[in-house]
């Protein structure tokens, strides 16, 4: 009873004592979200729940500061950004710091970016999604579309941290995605990830570019197929789509009636290129003028790519594609050790 009386006199005496607790570890990011012109959202997770989440900010030093959402994963928007300005940042929650990090905003006049899909790298310890992961971190991109797949196991959160760990081009470069059969439940998804729209389809525009992201797991849904009608009425120089499940394939996975109806509003409204994931390896196939091309290679256990009557190129590689969108969309396939497996242009 004494020692204990002694004990609790000495806490109130020297409060200071009981701050000798770890302090919380910032165990993923930050990552950049949904960037353009004039707004950025930025990202990170932390070991524990913390209270005081603070983006600091500036063109030149971080001068500018803004609050972020509470809990262990953390959320902030940064609006009244400058087009094709580079920014730095640093994030900081109770007392944990990282890094200073910066971003280009988009608005440049030329514009190029990465797609890619399927890390799901849980197979090999992510030994090969990492491998792409650093390959992609060199390319000089406004920012980085994923077709989906981006984990094993969607209600993983070691998945997520771990491929949010492996994608240090996250800290410069934004991504987007569609939404992957293994990426469900739709709740983590939306989660760990912060996409336009309702998360699921979503459509933005960059310079001559509209990018629509649709959510394959869900073809059949009318109010996505009403949605997709309505967007592709849109004027834009060129339509690039991107979803999971291909509607074209040579060989595995059976493309269902929907995906086959989303294949004529391609052609009836113009589309220019869709990509898609879900197939462990590289293939460009073309119907009419729409270009078909299936990006699975960032990390996932490789397929043997097949051969379709549609077919134009095909490679079983891990590797990313790299657009350039100017007078032309220019396309390149490229591999993880640089070599341009296929480089076409669309007029």
């Amino acid at each position: 009873m004494k020692l204990a009386t002694i004990f609790l006199v000495t806490l109130l005496l020297f409060p200071s004592i009981q701050l000798n607790a770890s302090e919380p570890q910032i165990i993923a990011g930050p990552y950049l979200q949904n960037i353009n012109s004039t707004t950025v959202t930025i990202m990170w997770i932390t070991d524990e729940a913390t209270e005081n989440n603070i983006v600091r900010w500036g063109s030149m030093e971080l001068e500018n500061a803004i609050n972020a959402t509470e809990g262990k994963i953390h959320e902030a928007r940064i609006e009244g950004l400058e087009p094709c300005k580079r920014y730095y940042y640093a994030v900081e929650s109770d007392g944990a710091k990282s890094k200073i990090y910066s971003f280009v905003t988009t608005g440049c006049r030329n514009l190029s970016f990465i797609i890619y899909g399927d890390t799901r790298g849980v197979w090999d310890s992510w030994r090969n999604a990492s491998i792409v992961a650093s390959a992609i971190e060199k390319e000089n991109a406004s920012f980085v579309i994923h077709a989906g797949d981006i984990v094993r196991n969607g209600g993983s959160e070691k998945q997520w941290i771990t491929f949010f760990q492996i994608s240090s081009w996250m800290h410069n470069k934004s991504m987007f995605a569609a939404v992957g059969n293994h990426d469900l439940p739709y709740s983590s998804f939306s989660t760990y990830l912060s996409l336009p729209g309702n998360e699921r389809w979503y459509s933005f525009y960059e310079g001559d570019v509209q990018f629509i992201a649709l959510d394959s797991n869900d073809a059949s849904n009318l109010t996505q197929f009403l949605w997709l009608m309505n967007e592709l009425s849109k004027e834009s120089k060129w339509k690039i789509v991107i979803f999971h499940h291909p509607c074209l394939i040579s060989g595995y996975h059976i493309p269902s009636l929907p995906l086959k109806l989303w294949m004529l509003l391609f052609h009836l409204k113009g589309v220019d290129a869709v990509f898609m994931g879900h197939q462990h390896y590289y293939q460009h196939m073309k119907v009419g003028k729409v270009h078909y091309i299936i990006t699975g290679g960032g990390g996932a256990p490789l397929y043997s790519a097949g051969w379709s009557p549609w077919n134009v190129f095909s490679r079983t590689a891990f590797h990313y594609c790299r657009v350039f969108a100017g007078s032309k969309l220019k396309i390149a396939a490229v591999s993880v050790d640089g070599e341009v497996m296929e480089e076409f242009m669309i007029s």
